[in-house]
């Protein structure tokens, strides 16, 4: 459906494909200046992750990696293959944790687990 758009000089109905008013009025609305409809607040997404030790519940949980960036930074100045070898292993071995208190037990709400404590965790509130 349209919206029927106004002439704010003489409240006559604008021509909808040029926006010009049929009574060549002096100051034409610029199609920039008409009213859009308002915008619509998104719903509060659920989160994705929650975690059973502290029950923070978020949407982008920490990412760790496992290992030494010393140890990575010795291996590549001494040894070249080692040092590959360790980097590549860092790289693939990466894990989520809690944001808060840096868990590894991070479960996602769309698990059974995770649906019962978000209940448990919306009483609390």
């Amino acid at each position: 459906m349209k919206k029927i758009t106004t002439c704010p000089t003489c409240q006559s109905v604008l021509d909808p494909t040029t926006g010009q008013c049929p009574k060549n009025c002096p100051n034409p609305p610029d199609k920039a200046k008409q009213s859009t409809p308002p915008q619509r607040l998104k719903p509060q997404a659920t989160p994705k992750y929650i975690c059973p030790n502290c029950g923070t519940s978020t949407n982008r949980p920490r990412m760790q990696t496992k290992g030494l960036f010393a140890v990575e930074l010795v291996l590549w100045l001494v040894l070249i293959l080692p040092g590959l070898c360790y980097s590549f292993w860092r790289m693939t071995s990466k894990y989520k944790t809690c944001p808060t208190c840096e868990s590894s037990d991070i479960i996602p709400t769309t698990s059974p687990r995770g649906q019962k404590l978000l209940r448990e965790n919306a009483h609390k509130t």
